[in-house]
């Protein structure tokens, strides 16, 4: 992955993440890429919420970036 596309992509999971989380969301901390791949994301919220409702906020995130090859 180029560097502008891991910027475009970082940005996308900022802007899907602030719609999934809103208020909740605290920050945002990106690591990798590993091996040239792996993008690792870590969403930091300023409370805890039930797991099942993180759960479904996240696959809203990451199913649609997956379907797109990412």
């Amino acid at each position: 992955m180029k560097a502008t596309e891991r910027r475009v992509l970082k940005q996308r999971i900022t802007e899907m993440a602030q719609a999934q989380f809103g208020d909740l969301l605290k920050g945002i901390r990106f690591s990798g890429p590993f091996e040239e791949e792996d993008l690792d994301v870590d969403v930091i919220l300023r409370e805890r919420i039930p797991l099942r409702e993180i759960g479904g906020k996240l696959w809203n995130i990451s199913h649609p970036l997956r379907k797109e090859g990412y």
